[in-house]
């Protein structure tokens, strides 16, 4: 069945509304996985998106209907808002992921509402520590041997 959803996260952040939106925008292999934007509204996004804004450095959304490869969503939309606080040395923003589910609802919006957290974490990280810096994004296979990729291994624990 399908049904809507929404997951909005605020922070403030010791960072300019520049360099968050350079982060969201250009800088996204240093604290999430590289993607790129067409820079202008109406604009393709990410995961054959459109940009419905594009407003340097105050907002940006992205929107997909009948996302690729996802039968479990109809519908993705981004939205992030930009402000400045402190005379530009600060900003707020705010986060709103919403779309529509049409299956296994609950563990769906579950795992969207923790990678929300998650990823919002890795952009303040970058952000307080990294803002500017070039970064190359490395990603990693799961272990031979039929070992799962999230398995902590130890001195103690069976080798293939």
């Amino acid at each position: 069945m399908s049904k809507e959803f929404e997951i909005a996260r605020e922070f403030e952040i010791d960072a300019s509304p520049e360099e968050v939106w350079d982060a969201i925008t250009s800088g996204t292999g240093g604290w999430l996985w590289p993607m790129e934007f067409e820079p202008r509204q109406g604009g393709s996004g990410p995961f054959g998106s459109t940009l419905t804004n594009w407003d340097p450095p105050h907002r940006l959304t992205s929107r997909v209907e009948n996302v690729e490869g996802m039968s479990q969503q109809t519908l993705n939309q981004i939205d992030e808002t930009i402000e400045p606080r402190d005379d530009g040395r600060s900003s707020w923003v705010r986060y709103v992921h919403s779309g529509i589910l049409v299956e296994d609802w609950e563990n769906q919006y579950d795992g969207a509402d923790k990678h929300t957290d998650f990823y919002l974490h890795t952009l303040r990280q970058y952000l307080v520590h990294f803002s500017g810096r070039s970064a190359v994004f490395a990603g990693a296979d799961g272990l031979d041997g039929g070992h799962n990729d999230s398995q902590v291994l130890d001195d103690e624990s069976p080798r293939a």
